[in-house]
């Protein structure tokens, strides 16, 4: 195809305000990338701060060996959660079947009772309920309001979503629920300066966990809010 010199000169202006364009574009996407890679890199060097922390680091190791060091530590406590789950964290504490009504009781680790009954016939039906024992919960899980949490969790709506085959959800919801409140219960352990740790929910959807740190030599306080809303959801695995 032959462009004549007015096609070219009448082309040109589009050609060149495309080109700014473009030019524009290229400039805003590379500043964009630039300031999330400098907030990450932020974020990388408080949670390693943090953790250097947790763990009481005299010195300051490299990013290969806090790699290493933060692996060994999920290691170390992923195995023990899945055991959890797989064995102990619900057993059958009884049946009964009468009338074509059949009720089965499961034990969640002697913290959560939850009833399932059945009915077979022409309206057949599955009803699912969670009873607390709060006794036991506040036993092992003393000065942070672990009842409130577990009560967010395990309502009414929980025990409609997921009855029927999907008895193992709640198991799934405990132990994700217990890694947390045992994370709670070890930094009340490890961290004299933490003087409240307190679960709240907000609305039915709406579940925080809040910390609070007092430092003895300056006087001031610090308080930090965690939204854990989605320890109710289902796990994406199931």
């Amino acid at each position: 195809m032959h462009y004549t010199e007015g096609d070219v000169n009448r082309f040109t202006p589009v050609y060149n305000s495309l080109s700014l364009t473009i030019e524009v574009f290229h400039d805003k996407l590379t500043t964009t990338m630039r300031l999330t890679l400098e907030a990450l890199d932020k974020k990388i060097l408080t949670l390693t701060r943090i953790f250097h922390s947790c763990c009481k680091l005299k010195a300051e190791p490299g990013v290969g060996e806090t790699i290493t060091m933060v692996t060994e530590q999920l290691a170390k406590k992923t195995p023990h959660r899945f055991i959890r789950l797989d064995t102990q964290v619900r057993v059958v504490q009884g049946m009964t079947s009468l009338n074509g009504q059949h009720n089965v009781i499961l034990n969640h680790l002697d913290l959560i009772i939850q009833s399932i009954r059945l009915i077979v016939g022409p309206k057949s039906s599955v009803r699912s309920s969670f009873k607390l024992n709060e006794t036991n919960i506040t036993k092992n899980f003393p000065n942070m309001d672990a009842c409130i949490a577990l009560w967010f969790v395990f309502n009414a709506e929980t025990a409609h979503k997921y009855v029927g085959t999907k008895t193992l959800v709640p198991s799934l919801l405990l132990g994700s629920l217990l890694d947390v409140v045992e994370e709670v219960q070890t930094a009340q352990t490890e961290f004299q300066n933490l003087t409240l740790s307190s679960f709240s929910p907000l609305s039915v959807d709406r579940f925080n966990l809040m910390l609070c740190f007092f430092n003895f030599n300056s006087g001031r306080k610090v308080s930090i809010t965690f939204n854990l809303s989605c320890l109710k959801r289902k796990p994406i695995f199931c």
